[in-house]
């Protein structure tokens, strides 16, 4: 039998008393027909009871609760407990830590900085008579556990059972918490300066022996949960046979996203994407240093097209094999490249929801627009992460279970200083950084002219190469 409702027994009890109520008017208008004194005053007070008791009851017909709890569905103990605030019977937290990290995805020392740095936002100020809103804390855990999660696990029924709240609160602290992330968007990524850049090129220059170089491009898909309910459908659907969409990523040595731009159906070439971002069409805003609009590049793969400020990859032409030149320099471009494949594969392992997306794309373009304020936000949460220097680094965060199969950072460091010919960058007697600096600024650096080809780039780092010893033919 239904359990009854704490509103539908006091209807009950209201109904009763003005049950018993009638009859005591009645009683008492018996008792005034024949003739008793204190009728009047009796009769008067019964029929204001009887009124009140009828308000009473219609008001309590047309509310939703008698009494609203001041703890609604006593969702608060959920979070709290997830936080850290209900501790055991042995005085320990409900999370250990390492299940704090596996739910939200970062730690609870940088949650709560996390706190700290959007708690000042207005969306989270509650404006006019409207009721007071739920801790920032308890908006942001959910949010994080929903990024932490892919294709149905982001669901709301999956929100639901974990937090006890409904489908539109968990929409609105969503809502909520993108738009506070974002305006973090501006610090979290941003393009170096002339100074930053100059220390990016030193590093990578001393750990990689490319100079003037700063950073790696490269793109990656996120696959859609769901088919695009959209006219250009057919466009999401790309090389790997599922629906996706392709965002470009430039980061720097340390795995920071400095550029991307996402939006671009999955049948998109890389070239193309790439060549629609501000880095290729005004270049001179980006790699400029003392008056060389070109002087610092980055690497990418085959896929992209060679320019002063990108060098690709070597691509053996059709029934032929490369040279063992071309290959030695694609294997030296490979070590510095690695770090673009790591900091995609770190995006997609600390927030799975970038490996299903569980949104659909319709013919409304802001459905589309809401999936890629999702990507940025998880890009600003990993820079952030990056600068974190209470944090330990990113990869060493990462548990390794989290990473899908052929995803491999392990030994990115060894990888990456792995000169291949018996040199290790930091051997002793290794002049390799001086004779860099006095060839790159006499000739590898020279300024680059409207005649030159658009391989020019690469054919001086080929050259470099050779000079240093790197390449031989």
């Amino acid at each position: 039998m239904p359990r009854e409702s704490p509103k539908c027994q006091l209807m009950r009890d209201v109904a009763d008393q003005i049950a018993h109520c009638e009859g005591q008017s009645r009683m008492v208008a018996s008792a005034a027909w024949e003739g008793s004194d204190d009728d009047s005053s009796t009769g008067t007070i019964q029929r204001l009871m009887n009124a009140r008791l009828a308000r009473w009851y219609e008001i309590l017909e047309h509310c939703r609760y008698s009494v609203r709890p001041g703890l609604y569905r006593a969702t608060l103990t959920v979070y709290e407990r997830d936080l850290g605030g209900a501790a055991g019977e042995d005085d320990q937290d409900w999370l250990n830590d390492a299940e704090f990290l596996h739910d939200f995805r970062v730690t609870r020392t940088f949650f709560f900085a996390l706190v700290g740095r959007i708690s000042g936002h207005p969306v989270f100020e509650s404006k006019g008579r409207r009721r007071r809103q739920r801790p920032i804390t308890h908006q942001l855990l959910t949010y994080l556990f929903y990024l932490g999660k892919q294709a149905s696990g982001a669901n709301n029924p999956s929100i639901r059972s974990r937090f006890g709240i409904g489908r539109g609160t968990a929409e609105l602290y969503k809502r909520r918490c993108v738009k506070a992330i974002l305006s973090l968007g501006p610090e979290a990524v941003s393009w170096p300066d002339e100074d930053e850049r100059r220390e990016i090129a030193t590093r990578i220059e001393r750990d990689f022996h490319w100079v003037n170089c700063i950073g790696t491009v490269d793109g990656t898909l996120f696959p859609l949960t769901y088919a695009p309910r959209s006219n250009d459908a057919s466009d999401y659907k790309g090389r790997k046979h599922i629906y996706t969409l392709t965002t470009m990523i430039v980061n720097d040595d340390k795995r920071k996203v400095r550029k991307y731009l996402s939006g671009f159906p999955g049948s998109a070439h890389d070239n193309r994407v790439y060549r629609s971002m501000a880095l290729s069409r005004t270049p001179s805003d980006f790699f400029g240093s003392g008056g060389d609009p070109t002087r610092y590049f980055l690497l990418g793969d085959s896929a992209f097209s060679n320019s002063p400020t990108l060098v690709s990859a070597y691509k053996a032409p059709r029934n032929h094999a490369l040279s063992r030149g071309e290959e030695t320099f694609n294997t030296l471009m490979a070590r510095p490249r690695i770090t673009s494949e790591h900091t995609i594969g770190m995006l997609k392992a600390r927030f799975p929801f970038l490996r299903s997306i569980p949104m659909a794309i319709t013919n409304n373009a802001r459905s589309v627009k809401l999936i890629l304020r999702n990507i940025e936000c998880c890009i600003i949460l990993h820079n952030l992460l990056i600068d974190d220097e209470d944090e330990a680094t990113e990869r060493e965060d990462l548990p390794g279970e989290w990473y899908e199969q052929g995803d491999d950072v392990s030994d990115i460091d060894a990888r990456s200083n792995d000169d291949g010919d018996s040199r290790g960058a930091g051997d002793e007697g290794d002049n390799d950084s001086d004779m860099a600096m006095e060839f790159g600024e006499v000739g590898y650096s020279q300024p680059f002219l409207a005649q030159h080809d658009s391989d020019e780039r690469r054919q001086r780092c080929y050259q470099y190469m050779q000079d240093m010893g790197l390449i031989i033919t």
